[in-house]
Protein backbone atom coordinates (compact mmCIF):
# COMPACT_ATOMS: atom_id res chain seq x y z
CA UNK A 1 0.00 0.00 0.00
CA UNK A 2 1.46 3.16 -1.17
CA UNK A 3 0.67 6.99 0.86
CA UNK A 4 -1.81 8.94 1.51
CA UNK A 5 -1.92 12.54 -0.06
CA UNK A 6 -4.24 16.01 1.41
CA UNK A 7 -4.51 18.25 -1.30
CA UNK A 8 -6.55 21.41 -1.88
CA UNK A 9 -5.17 22.82 1.80
CA UNK A 10 -5.05 26.66 1.59
CA UNK A 11 -2.96 26.82 4.90
CA UNK A 12 -3.63 27.09 8.46
CA UNK A 13 -3.55 31.31 8.49
CA UNK A 14 -7.11 29.95 7.59
CA UNK A 15 -7.99 27.99 10.61
CA UNK A 16 -10.96 25.83 9.54
CA UNK A 17 -8.04 24.03 6.99
CA UNK A 18 -6.23 23.60 10.37
CA UNK A 19 -9.37 22.16 11.73
CA UNK A 20 -9.89 19.57 9.44
CA UNK A 21 -6.54 18.61 9.49
CA UNK A 22 -6.24 18.73 13.34
CA UNK A 23 -9.70 16.70 13.31
CA UNK A 24 -8.23 14.07 10.98
CA UNK A 25 -4.93 13.57 12.30
CA UNK A 26 -4.69 14.27 15.71
CA UNK A 27 -5.10 11.76 18.69
CA UNK A 28 -4.63 9.33 16.24
CA UNK A 29 -7.80 8.66 14.89
CA UNK A 30 -6.47 7.45 11.18
CA UNK A 31 -4.27 4.71 11.50
CA UNK A 32 -1.30 5.77 9.77
CA UNK A 33 2.35 6.43 10.57
CA UNK A 34 3.44 9.95 10.41
CA UNK A 35 5.44 9.29 7.14
CA UNK A 36 2.61 7.53 5.34
CA UNK A 37 0.47 11.02 5.16
CA UNK A 38 1.42 13.57 3.20
CA UNK A 39 0.19 17.12 3.39
CA UNK A 40 0.54 19.20 0.26
CA UNK A 41 0.05 22.75 1.21
CA UNK A 42 0.07 26.16 -0.48
CA UNK A 43 1.47 27.68 2.86
CA UNK A 44 3.31 25.29 5.03
CA UNK A 45 4.89 27.89 6.85
CA UNK A 46 1.31 28.46 8.26
CA UNK A 47 1.16 24.63 8.91
CA UNK A 48 4.58 24.14 10.50
CA UNK A 49 3.54 27.31 13.06
CA UNK A 50 0.28 26.26 13.82
CA UNK A 51 -0.74 22.56 13.35
CA UNK A 52 0.49 20.43 16.41
CA UNK A 53 3.34 18.58 15.80
CA UNK A 54 4.32 15.49 14.56
CA UNK A 55 0.75 15.37 12.92
CA UNK A 56 2.15 14.07 9.12
CA UNK A 57 4.68 14.68 6.54
CA UNK A 58 4.27 18.42 5.06
CA UNK A 59 5.54 19.79 1.18
CA UNK A 60 4.72 22.96 -0.09
CA UNK A 61 3.14 23.39 -3.61
CA UNK A 62 5.84 24.99 -6.06
CA UNK A 63 4.42 28.55 -7.03
CA UNK A 64 4.51 29.39 -10.37
CA UNK A 65 3.89 32.98 -9.99
CA UNK A 66 7.47 33.27 -8.40
CA UNK A 67 9.07 32.06 -11.35
CA UNK A 68 8.48 34.28 -14.52
CA UNK A 69 10.59 31.71 -16.95
CA UNK A 70 8.57 28.90 -15.82
CA UNK A 71 5.30 30.86 -15.59
CA UNK A 72 6.22 31.91 -19.26
CA UNK A 73 6.78 28.44 -20.27
CA UNK A 74 4.19 26.76 -18.91
CA UNK A 75 1.97 28.76 -20.05
CA UNK A 76 2.55 28.92 -23.79
CA UNK A 77 2.73 24.75 -23.23
CA UNK A 78 -0.72 25.30 -21.80
CA UNK A 79 -1.74 27.32 -24.90
CA UNK A 80 -0.50 24.61 -27.16
CA UNK A 81 -1.86 21.81 -25.78
CA UNK A 82 -4.78 22.50 -24.17
CA UNK A 83 -3.62 20.07 -21.34
CA UNK A 84 -5.54 21.72 -18.06
CA UNK A 85 -3.08 19.88 -15.85
CA UNK A 86 -0.02 21.63 -16.95
CA UNK A 87 0.16 24.18 -13.90
CA UNK A 88 -1.19 21.52 -11.75
CA UNK A 89 1.59 18.90 -12.09
CA UNK A 90 4.57 21.63 -11.51
CA UNK A 91 2.79 22.72 -8.54
CA UNK A 92 2.31 19.05 -7.14
CA UNK A 93 5.57 18.55 -7.81
CA UNK A 94 7.20 18.48 -4.65
CA UNK A 95 4.56 16.03 -2.90
CA UNK A 96 5.99 13.23 -5.50
CA UNK A 97 9.83 14.10 -4.95
CA UNK A 98 11.97 10.80 -4.00
CA UNK A 99 9.63 8.97 -6.14
CA UNK A 100 6.94 9.18 -3.23
CA UNK A 101 3.85 7.67 -4.55
CA UNK A 102 -0.08 7.27 -3.10
CA UNK A 103 -2.63 4.69 -3.18
CA UNK A 104 -5.22 7.94 -2.63
CA UNK A 105 -5.30 11.50 -2.52
CA UNK A 106 -8.04 13.34 -0.01
CA UNK A 107 -8.99 16.62 -1.39
CA UNK A 108 -10.11 18.53 1.75
CA UNK A 109 -11.18 21.74 0.65
CA UNK A 110 -14.83 20.53 -0.49
CA UNK A 111 -16.58 23.34 -0.19
CA UNK A 112 -14.27 25.22 -3.12
CA UNK A 113 -16.71 23.88 -5.67
CA UNK A 114 -19.27 26.56 -4.53
CA UNK A 115 -16.64 29.45 -5.84
CA UNK A 116 -16.44 29.76 -9.79
CA UNK A 117 -12.37 31.05 -9.33
CA UNK A 118 -12.05 27.44 -7.69
CA UNK A 119 -13.48 24.78 -10.18
CA UNK A 120 -10.65 24.47 -12.97
CA UNK A 121 -8.10 23.87 -10.36
CA UNK A 122 -10.18 21.31 -8.59
CA UNK A 123 -11.33 19.20 -12.04
CA UNK A 124 -7.48 19.67 -13.18
CA UNK A 125 -6.58 18.36 -9.60
CA UNK A 126 -8.50 15.43 -9.42
CA UNK A 127 -7.73 14.44 -13.50
CA UNK A 128 -3.44 14.87 -12.71
CA UNK A 129 -3.97 12.38 -10.25
CA UNK A 130 -6.13 9.89 -11.72
CA UNK A 131 -3.78 9.78 -14.52
CA UNK A 132 -1.31 9.19 -11.80
CA UNK A 133 -3.48 5.93 -10.58
CA UNK A 134 -4.16 7.52 -7.72
CA UNK A 135 -8.06 6.71 -6.36
CA UNK A 136 -9.77 10.48 -4.79
CA UNK A 137 -12.25 11.57 -2.67
CA UNK A 138 -13.59 14.74 -1.83
CA UNK A 139 -13.90 15.41 1.85
CA UNK A 140 -16.08 18.11 3.60
CA UNK A 141 -17.86 18.93 0.39
CA UNK A 142 -20.81 21.49 0.25
CA UNK A 143 -22.01 22.54 -3.50
CA UNK A 144 -24.66 25.04 -4.04
CA UNK A 145 -27.71 23.14 -5.47
CA UNK A 146 -27.93 25.20 -8.83
CA UNK A 147 -24.79 24.42 -10.15
CA UNK A 148 -25.93 20.61 -10.51
CA UNK A 149 -28.73 21.67 -12.64
CA UNK A 150 -28.91 23.67 -15.57
CA UNK A 151 -30.06 26.89 -15.85
CA UNK A 152 -33.21 26.33 -17.78
CA UNK A 153 -34.32 24.28 -15.02
CA UNK A 154 -33.31 26.58 -12.24
CA UNK A 155 -29.77 26.00 -12.27
CA UNK A 156 -26.76 27.92 -12.83
CA UNK A 157 -25.41 29.80 -15.48
CA UNK A 158 -21.86 28.28 -16.68
CA UNK A 159 -20.47 30.88 -15.47
CA UNK A 160 -20.51 30.32 -11.62
CA UNK A 161 -19.01 26.88 -12.51
CA UNK A 162 -15.65 28.28 -13.53
CA UNK A 163 -16.79 28.46 -17.05
CA UNK A 164 -17.90 24.86 -17.73
CA UNK A 165 -21.43 23.46 -18.25
CA UNK A 166 -22.98 20.91 -15.95
CA UNK A 167 -22.38 17.82 -17.49
CA UNK A 168 -18.57 18.90 -17.16
CA UNK A 169 -18.87 19.66 -13.44
CA UNK A 170 -20.63 16.23 -12.96
CA UNK A 171 -18.55 13.94 -15.03
CA UNK A 172 -15.22 15.62 -12.53
CA UNK A 173 -17.38 15.19 -9.30
CA UNK A 174 -18.58 11.63 -10.65
CA UNK A 175 -14.79 10.90 -11.44
CA UNK A 176 -13.68 10.64 -7.63
CA UNK A 177 -14.28 7.34 -5.43
CA UNK A 178 -15.99 8.95 -2.91
CA UNK A 179 -17.64 12.00 -2.18
CA UNK A 180 -18.15 12.99 1.73
CA UNK A 181 -20.70 15.43 1.70
CA UNK A 182 -20.64 17.28 5.40
CA UNK A 183 -24.72 18.23 5.32
CA UNK A 184 -27.94 17.34 3.97
CA UNK A 185 -28.67 19.79 1.68
CA UNK A 186 -25.30 19.09 -0.46
CA UNK A 187 -25.80 15.16 0.24
CA UNK A 188 -29.50 15.62 -1.55
CA UNK A 189 -28.59 17.37 -4.14
CA UNK A 190 -25.62 15.07 -5.04
CA UNK A 191 -27.68 11.89 -4.67
CA UNK A 192 -30.45 13.54 -7.33
CA UNK A 193 -28.03 14.87 -9.74
CA UNK A 194 -26.29 11.30 -9.60
CA UNK A 195 -29.40 9.42 -9.68
CA UNK A 196 -30.43 11.72 -12.88
CA UNK A 197 -27.26 11.40 -14.18
CA UNK A 198 -27.14 7.72 -14.74
CA UNK A 199 -30.38 7.67 -16.46
CA UNK A 200 -28.90 9.60 -19.11
CA UNK A 201 -25.86 7.55 -18.72
CA UNK A 202 -23.24 10.11 -17.52
CA UNK A 203 -19.63 7.66 -17.03
CA UNK A 204 -19.18 6.96 -13.97
CA UNK A 205 -22.41 8.16 -12.07
CA UNK A 206 -23.34 4.82 -11.02
CA UNK A 207 -19.92 3.90 -9.48
CA UNK A 208 -19.45 6.81 -6.81
CA UNK A 209 -19.94 6.54 -3.64
CA UNK A 210 -21.62 9.59 -2.16
CA UNK A 211 -21.86 9.86 1.61
CA UNK A 212 -23.29 12.04 4.20
CA UNK A 213 -20.84 13.05 7.29
CA UNK A 214 -20.33 15.49 9.52
CA UNK A 215 -17.35 17.72 8.88
CA UNK A 216 -14.10 16.47 10.35
CA UNK A 217 -13.76 19.62 13.02
CA UNK A 218 -16.63 18.65 15.06
CA UNK A 219 -13.70 16.58 16.40
CA UNK A 220 -11.09 18.77 16.56
CA UNK A 221 -10.40 19.03 20.94
CA UNK A 222 -9.67 22.53 22.55
CA UNK A 223 -6.16 23.37 23.39
CA UNK A 224 -5.57 23.41 27.16
CA UNK A 225 -6.39 26.62 28.93
CA UNK A 226 -2.76 27.17 29.67
CA UNK A 227 -1.78 26.85 25.78
CA UNK A 228 -4.85 29.81 25.01
CA UNK A 229 -4.33 33.31 25.05
CA UNK A 230 -7.35 35.56 26.68
CA UNK A 231 -7.54 39.19 26.24
CA UNK A 232 -8.06 40.93 29.59
CA UNK A 233 -11.46 40.78 31.21
CA UNK A 234 -12.52 37.74 29.38
CA UNK A 235 -14.91 36.35 31.40
CA UNK A 236 -16.04 32.30 30.81
CA UNK A 237 -19.82 32.17 30.41
CA UNK A 238 -20.08 36.19 30.43
CA UNK A 239 -18.88 37.02 26.84
CA UNK A 240 -20.29 37.00 23.70
CA UNK A 241 -17.97 35.95 21.11
CA UNK A 242 -18.55 37.59 17.72
CA UNK A 243 -16.69 37.02 14.36
CA UNK A 244 -16.92 38.87 11.51
CA UNK A 245 -14.99 38.08 7.97
CA UNK A 246 -13.64 40.24 4.96
CA UNK A 247 -16.25 37.48 2.62
CA UNK A 248 -19.21 38.66 4.71
CA UNK A 249 -18.81 41.67 3.85
CA UNK A 250 -18.12 40.85 0.00
CA UNK A 251 -21.26 38.87 -0.28
CA UNK A 252 -23.74 41.88 1.33
CA UNK A 253 -26.04 43.07 -1.08
CA UNK A 254 -26.49 46.69 0.88
CA UNK A 255 -22.66 47.79 1.31
CA UNK A 256 -22.25 48.54 5.11
CA UNK A 257 -24.96 46.72 6.71
CA UNK A 258 -22.96 44.04 7.90
CA UNK A 259 -20.30 46.24 9.91
CA UNK A 260 -23.02 48.29 11.07
CA UNK A 261 -25.01 45.59 12.08
CA UNK A 262 -22.15 44.46 14.14
CA UNK A 263 -21.49 48.10 15.95
CA UNK A 264 -25.44 47.98 16.59
CA UNK A 265 -25.48 44.64 18.13
CA UNK A 266 -22.57 45.82 19.82
CA UNK A 267 -23.97 48.38 21.67
CA UNK A 268 -27.02 46.64 22.44
CA UNK A 269 -25.34 44.27 24.20
CA UNK A 270 -23.25 46.70 26.65
CA UNK A 271 -26.25 48.24 27.35
CA UNK A 272 -29.02 45.59 27.99
CA UNK A 273 -26.06 43.31 29.84
CA UNK A 274 -23.23 43.28 32.09
CA UNK A 275 -21.59 40.70 29.05
CA UNK A 276 -18.15 41.21 27.78
CA UNK A 277 -17.85 41.57 23.79
CA UNK A 278 -15.16 39.29 22.37
CA UNK A 279 -14.34 39.68 18.81
CA UNK A 280 -12.30 36.56 17.60
CA UNK A 281 -10.79 35.93 14.51
CA UNK A 282 -10.55 32.58 12.24
CA UNK A 283 -8.63 33.47 8.80
CA UNK A 284 -5.94 35.59 8.87
CA UNK A 285 -4.82 35.52 5.32
CA UNK A 286 -3.04 38.48 3.95
CA UNK A 287 -5.72 38.82 1.12
CA UNK A 288 -8.97 37.77 3.39
CA UNK A 289 -7.61 38.74 7.11
CA UNK A 290 -10.71 38.69 9.89
CA UNK A 291 -8.52 40.87 12.34
CA UNK A 292 -8.37 43.75 9.35
CA UNK A 293 -12.18 43.60 10.02
CA UNK A 294 -11.97 43.01 13.51
CA UNK A 295 -9.45 45.66 14.68
CA UNK A 296 -11.59 48.11 12.54
CA UNK A 297 -14.79 46.77 14.35
CA UNK A 298 -12.80 47.19 17.77
CA UNK A 299 -11.87 50.77 17.23
CA UNK A 300 -14.93 51.81 15.96
CA UNK A 301 -17.09 50.11 18.42
CA UNK A 302 -14.83 51.67 21.57
CA UNK A 303 -15.01 55.32 20.28
CA UNK A 304 -18.52 54.40 20.66
CA UNK A 305 -18.71 52.98 24.00
CA UNK A 306 -18.99 55.27 27.20
CA UNK A 307 -15.49 55.31 28.72
CA UNK A 308 -17.42 52.73 31.61
CA UNK A 309 -17.87 50.08 28.85
CA UNK A 310 -14.66 50.02 27.08
CA UNK A 311 -13.10 47.39 28.91
CA UNK A 312 -15.85 45.55 28.51
CA UNK A 313 -14.70 45.42 23.99
CA UNK A 314 -12.34 42.82 23.70
CA UNK A 315 -10.24 41.73 20.09
CA UNK A 316 -8.99 38.02 20.37
CA UNK A 317 -5.08 37.45 19.13
CA UNK A 318 -4.71 34.89 16.31
CA UNK A 319 -3.24 31.82 17.55
CA UNK A 320 -3.90 27.97 16.63
CA UNK A 321 -7.28 27.06 16.16
CA UNK A 322 -7.83 25.04 19.37
CA UNK A 323 -6.83 27.74 20.64
CA UNK A 324 -9.47 29.99 19.25
CA UNK A 325 -12.07 26.63 19.40
CA UNK A 326 -10.95 26.74 23.48
CA UNK A 327 -11.94 30.53 24.18
CA UNK A 328 -14.94 29.97 21.48
CA UNK A 329 -16.04 27.46 23.97
CA UNK A 330 -16.05 29.52 26.73
CA UNK A 331 -18.44 32.44 25.18
CA UNK A 332 -22.05 32.89 26.53
CA UNK A 333 -23.45 33.06 23.20
CA UNK A 334 -21.94 33.28 19.20
CA UNK A 335 -22.46 34.83 16.20
CA UNK A 336 -20.30 34.42 13.28
CA UNK A 337 -19.23 34.13 9.76
CA UNK A 338 -16.99 32.01 9.38
CA UNK A 339 -18.11 28.07 8.56
CA UNK A 340 -15.12 26.74 11.01
CA UNK A 341 -15.69 29.72 13.83
CA UNK A 342 -18.90 28.37 14.32
CA UNK A 343 -18.48 24.90 14.23
CA UNK A 344 -15.90 25.48 17.14
CA UNK A 345 -18.75 26.84 18.84
CA UNK A 346 -21.60 24.48 17.97
CA UNK A 347 -19.03 21.52 18.73
CA UNK A 348 -18.25 22.75 21.86
CA UNK A 349 -22.31 22.90 23.23
CA UNK A 350 -22.70 27.03 22.10
CA UNK A 351 -25.88 28.41 21.11
CA UNK A 352 -24.85 29.94 17.83
CA UNK A 353 -26.37 32.10 14.95
CA UNK A 354 -24.21 31.80 11.96
CA UNK A 355 -24.26 35.07 9.31
CA UNK A 356 -23.96 33.03 6.40
CA UNK A 357 -23.65 33.26 2.72
CA UNK A 358 -23.66 29.76 1.49
CA UNK A 359 -25.53 25.95 1.40
CA UNK A 360 -22.93 24.82 4.03
CA UNK A 361 -24.25 27.16 7.11
CA UNK A 362 -27.74 26.68 5.82
CA UNK A 363 -27.32 22.57 5.77
CA UNK A 364 -25.03 22.44 9.04
CA UNK A 365 -27.82 23.92 10.99
CA UNK A 366 -30.59 22.11 9.63
CA UNK A 367 -28.62 18.35 10.59
CA UNK A 368 -28.11 20.01 14.14
CA UNK A 369 -31.38 21.40 14.45
CA UNK A 370 -33.79 20.21 12.56
CA UNK A 371 -35.41 18.17 15.60
CA UNK A 372 -34.94 21.40 17.79
CA UNK A 373 -37.89 22.88 19.72
CA UNK A 374 -36.50 26.03 21.22
CA UNK A 375 -38.88 28.45 22.58
CA UNK A 376 -42.26 26.46 21.43
CA UNK A 377 -41.33 26.81 17.66
CA UNK A 378 -40.64 23.95 15.66
CA UNK A 379 -37.00 24.24 13.21
CA UNK A 380 -36.65 27.15 11.32
CA UNK A 381 -33.72 27.68 9.27
CA UNK A 382 -34.08 32.07 9.98
CA UNK A 383 -33.58 31.39 13.46
CA UNK A 384 -30.36 29.53 13.19
CA UNK A 385 -28.70 31.49 9.99
CA UNK A 386 -28.70 34.91 8.27
CA UNK A 387 -27.68 34.98 4.95
CA UNK A 388 -25.90 38.22 4.45
CA UNK A 389 -27.55 38.75 1.49
CA UNK A 390 -30.62 39.73 3.26
CA UNK A 391 -29.20 41.91 5.96
CA UNK A 392 -30.45 45.31 5.11
CA UNK A 393 -31.27 46.74 8.50
CA UNK A 394 -29.07 46.25 12.35
CA UNK A 395 -32.00 45.72 13.74
CA UNK A 396 -32.56 42.04 11.65
CA UNK A 397 -29.38 41.24 13.65
CA UNK A 398 -30.24 42.62 17.26
CA UNK A 399 -33.49 40.97 16.92
CA UNK A 400 -31.86 37.50 16.15
CA UNK A 401 -29.45 37.84 19.18
CA UNK A 402 -32.62 38.77 21.55
CA UNK A 403 -33.79 35.45 20.02
CA UNK A 404 -30.59 33.51 20.44
CA UNK A 405 -30.23 35.02 23.88
CA UNK A 406 -33.84 33.96 24.98
CA UNK A 407 -33.43 30.96 24.06
CA UNK A 408 -29.72 30.04 25.49
CA UNK A 409 -31.05 27.53 28.53
CA UNK A 410 -32.89 25.19 26.04
CA UNK A 411 -30.22 25.77 22.96
CA UNK A 412 -27.70 24.59 25.10
CA UNK A 413 -29.66 21.72 27.16
CA UNK A 414 -30.56 19.87 23.37
CA UNK A 415 -27.01 20.43 21.91
CA UNK A 416 -26.01 18.75 24.97
CA UNK A 417 -27.71 15.61 24.10
CA UNK A 418 -27.34 15.97 20.15
CA UNK A 419 -23.88 16.69 19.99
CA UNK A 420 -22.57 13.07 20.95
CA UNK A 421 -24.46 10.99 18.33
CA UNK A 422 -23.39 14.10 15.77
CA UNK A 423 -19.82 13.86 16.53
CA UNK A 424 -19.28 10.01 16.88
CA UNK A 425 -20.78 10.25 12.91
CA UNK A 426 -17.93 12.55 11.95
CA UNK A 427 -15.55 10.17 12.58
CA UNK A 428 -16.86 8.20 9.83
CA UNK A 429 -14.46 10.20 7.91
CA UNK A 430 -11.63 7.97 9.29
CA UNK A 431 -13.49 5.10 8.43
CA UNK A 432 -14.16 6.05 4.72
CA UNK A 433 -10.51 7.81 4.16
CA UNK A 434 -8.56 4.31 5.81
CA UNK A 435 -11.09 2.05 3.60
CA UNK A 436 -10.52 3.55 0.34
CA UNK A 437 -6.71 3.77 0.98
CA UNK A 438 -6.40 0.20 1.49
CA UNK A 439 -8.10 -1.13 -1.45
Amino acid sequence: MSDLLFYMHGGSGNHGCEAIVTGLLDGGRLKAAKEEVMLLSMRADEDRRYLPQNLCSIAEEKHVEENRLVHTLLYGYKKITGDAGTYLRYRYRPAFEGGRSYSAAVSIGGDNYCYPLMVDELMAANAVLHKKGIRTILLGCSIEPALLKSAPEGGAPDSERGGHTKEELLRDLFSYHTILARESLTFTALKAAQQSAALQGLEGAEKVRILLTPDPAFLMEPAPVEETVYPPHFAPGKTIGLNLSPMAEDYEANKGCVRESFLALIRHILETSEDAVALIPHVVWKNSNDLTVLRELYETARAQADEADRDRILLVEDQPARALKRVISGCRLFIGARTHATIAAYSTGVPTLVIGYSIKAKGIAKDLFQDAVILGEPYREEDYVLPVQELNNPQQLVSKYDRLRKGEPELREYLRKKLPDYIREAKNNHQVIQEVWAE
